[in-house]
C-alpha cells in the first residue's frame, strides 16, 4: 500500500512540474493541454521558411551540407547532376552576381553559362555546401549550434529581425492554445516569421534563440531589420603580400571527398599551398574540386592558396581548348569565377603533355589568363620541366614569352628518370638539376624562378635486361629498406647516396632522396639566388624537410 501511495505522489509531482514549466494561458483546459502535448509532433532540426521540415536532413561536418534534393526543391529547380553524379551544374544566366570589377563581371557573364560544384557524399547520399550556395543564391541561413537546428529561407524579402523590450514568454501554438516552453530575455533579437492573431491578441511567430518555432506577444517589440540584404559581389580585389622566398608544397587532392580536402595542418615556415583542384575536360569545361573548408583553414594558417589548374595530361583536350576561342574564354571565365567564389589567392598552371603545334596557343592562353587574373590581383605561376627535353613536355613551353605573363616560373626539376624509364637512374641527380637551372635562367629571371624538388625516390629492379621501378615517398622508403640487406655508398656522378643490392635474384638500385640531397637542392637555391622552393608533394615529406628549409634557405 505504501508503494502505491509513493507512486501516486510521484506522478502528481511530475504532473505539477510539467504544468509549472508549460505555463498555459488562462482559460485553457489542463486535460486538453496534456492531450495536445502527448500528440504534438517532435520538433524537427530543420526549419525552411516558416515551418519545420520533416522531409530532409542536413549534415554538419567541416561545414553545413544540405541534400541535393532539398537544394533543387527550395533553391534552384534547374540544378543538374553530372553524368558521374559527382557534381552539380548551376545555370549562371538566371543569377545576379558580381566579380571584383565590372570588366570581370562582364567577361564572365558573356562567356560562361554554367559552373560546376562538387557534391559531398555522406552515407551514400549527395550533399551541397550551404555556405557556398548562399554566396551564389539569394538565400539566408542560420545555424543554432547548441541545439543543432538549421534555419533556411529563400524568401529574403520576408525575413525580419525584432528585439524585445521586455522579458517575454515563448509559446507553442497548438489547436489555438498557447503553451509556454521558453522565455525571451529583454533586448534579445529574434527572427520574425509571420504575424498571428490568437484570441484577439497579436502574436509574432518567431524562432527562439535555441532554434525552436514559437510565438510571443507583439507588444513592446521593435523591428530591427526589415529584411536581410544579399551581397551579390563574390569577392574584393586581393591584397596578396609578396614573399622574400616562396616555400610551396603541392597538395594532391584526388577528389572533393578526399579527407585531405577538409583539413590543413599548420607548418611553421610554409607560406604557399597548392591543392590540385581544377582540371581541364572536354569543350573547355574546368572540373572543380575546391573546398571552402580547406581555404578557411589554409588562410587561418597564414598560407596563400595557389590552386593548381591542370590539363589532365590530355593533349587532345588541350588542343581542342587552345584552337577554339570560345573554349579559351569559357575556361578562363571559370577560373575567374571559382577564384572569386572560393577566395583563392593564386593559380598554378600545370599543363603537360601538349602537342608541339600548340606552343603558340599555350603562350597566348597564358597571356589572356594573366590579363584577367591580374584584375583580381591573383598570383599566377606556371610549372615546367627542364629545357631541352621532349616536344610535348619541354619544347612546347615558350619560356622566353611566357615569363612576362606570370609572377613565378616553377622548374619541376625531377623525373630525370621517370617511372617507365628503360634505364635505371636518379629521380633528379644534382648535376642534372644544375643544368636545368642554368638552362632555365637563360630566359627566366632568378627573381621569378622557384625550384621544384622531389619528395620521393624510385626503387629500380633489374632482371634479365628488364627494368622496372616503384616510387616511394621519403617518409616511406625507410620501411622498405628495413626489409633488405644493403650498404649505403656515395655516388659521385649523381651527387647522392646510393644503394645497390640483390633481392630474389634481381638487382635493386636506389638513388636516395634524403637529408643530404635536399640540403644540396636548397643550397642550389641560395647559390643561384632563386625565388624559393616547391615540394612534390604534401604527405610524402618527413618533418626534417621543413627543418632543413628553415636552417639552410637564405632569405
Amino acid at each position: 500500500m505504501k508503494k502505491v501511495l509513493v507512486f501516486v505522489i510521484m506522478v502528481l509531482i511530475m504532473g505539477l512540474s510539467v504544468l509549472g514549466y508549460f505555463y498555459i494561458e488562462k482559460n485553457n483546459d489542463y486535460d486538453d493541454i496534456f492531450q495536445i502535448l502527448k500528440n504534438k509532433k517532435t520538433d524537427s532540426n530543420l526549419i525552411i521558411n516558416n515551418e519545420y521540415n520533416y522531409d530532409y536532413d542536413f549534415y554538419n561536418d567541416s561545414g553545413l551540407f544540405i541534400p541535393f534534393e532539398l537544394a533543387k526543391e527550395y533553391i534552384d529547380e534547374t540544378l543538374e547532376l553530372s553524368n558521374s553524379g559527382a557534381r552539380v551544374y548551376i545555370n549562371l544566366n538566371q543569377l545576379d552576381f558580381e566579380l571584383e570589377t565590372q570588366e570581370l563581371t562582364d567577361y564572365v557573364s558573356k562567356n560562361l553559362d554554367k559552373i560546376n560544384i562538387p557534391l559531398k557524399v555522406i552515407n551514400g547520399k549527395k550533399y551541397l555546401n550551404l555556405e557556398l550556395l548562399s554566396k551564389i543564391y539569394p538565400i539566408y541561413y542560420k545555424y543554432y549550434e547548441e541545439d543543432d537546428v538549421l534555419y533556411i529561407s529563400n524568401q529574403l524579402e520576408k525575413i525580419k529581425k525584432y528585439v524585445s523590450k521586455e522579458n517575454k514568454n515563448i509559446y507553442y501554438l497548438e489547436e489555438n492554445l498557447l503553451i509556454k516552453f521558453d522565455q525571451l530575455q529583454k533586448e534579445n533579437e529574434f527572427i520574425f516569421l509571420e504575424n498571428k492573431t490568437v484570441k484577439e491578441n497579436e502574436y509574432l511567430k518567431m524562432i527562439s534563440l535555441n532554434g525552436k518555432i514559437g510565438y510571443i506577444n507583439k507588444e513592446n517589440t521593435n523591428l530591427v531589420e526589415d529584411f536581410v540584404t544579399r551581397v551579390s559581389k563574390l569577392n574584393e580585389i586581393r591584397d596578396n603580400k609578396s614573399f622574400d622566398k616562396v616555400n610551396l608544397i603541392w597538395d594532391s587532392i584526388s577528389s572533393y571527398n578526399d579527407k585531405k580536402n577538409f583539413s590543413v595542418d599548420k607548418i611553421d615556415n610554409l607560406n604557399v599551398i597548392s591543392p590540385t583542384w581544377f582540371s581541364l575536360n572536354v569543350d573547355g569545361i574546368v572540373i572543380n574540386e575546391a573546398s571552402l573548408k580547406y581555404i578557411e583553414e589554409a588562410h587561418n594558417n597564414e598560407y596563400q592558396v595557389w590552386a593548381l589548374y591542370k590539363n589532365s595530361f590530355n593533349p587532345d583536350w588541350t588542343n581542342q581548348l587552345l584552337t577554339n576561342d570560345e573554349y579559351v574564354d569559357k575556361s578562363i571565365a571559370q577560373i575567374l569565377f571559382y577564384s572569386s567564389l572560393y577566395n583563392i589567392d593564386g593559380i598554378n598552371i600545370d599543363f603537360e603533355n601538349i602537342y608541339l603545334k600548340n606552343k603558340d596557343g599555350l603562350t597566348s592562353y597564358v597571356k589572356k589568363l594573366r590579363k584577367y587574373t591580374k584584375e583580381q590581383n591573383l598570383i599566377l605561376s606556371i610549372d615546367a620541366v627542364v629545357p631541352g627535353g621532349s616536344d610535348r613536355y619541354s619544347k612546347v613551353i615558350d619560356r622566353e614569352n611566357i615569363i612576362d605573363n606570370v609572377d613565378y616560373f616553377i622548374l619541376m626539376a625531377y623525373d630525370e628518370h621517370w617511372g617507365t624509364s628503360p634505364k635505371s637512374g636518379s629521380v633528379a641527380s644534382i648535376p642534372w638539376v644544375i643544368k636545368g637551372i642554368e638552362g632555365t635562367l637563360k630566359t627566366v629571371d632568378s627573381e621569378k624562378l622557384v625550384l621544384g624538388v622531389p619528395l620521393y625516390t624510385r626503387v629500380w629492379t633489374e632482371k634479365n635486361n628488364n627494368v622496372s621501378s616503384k616510387a616511394y615517398s621519403i617518409n616511406s622508403i625507410g620501411a622498405y629498406l628495413e626489409d633488405i640487406d644493403y650498404k649505403l655508398i656515395y655516388d659521385e656522378k649523381s651527387g647522392q647516396n646510393y644503394i645497390e643490392t640483390k633481392k630474389n635474384g634481381s638487382t635493386i638500385k636506389i638513388w636516395l632522396e634524403d637529408k643530404d640531397s635536399i640540403t644540396k637542392r636548397i643550397n642550389l637555391i641560395n647559390e643561384y639566388n632563386l625565388k624559393g622552393i616547391a615540394g612534390w608533394r604534401k604527405g610524402y615529406e618527413e618533418d626534417y624537410y621543413y627543418d632543413l628549409i628553415d636552417i639552410y634557405l637564405k632569405y
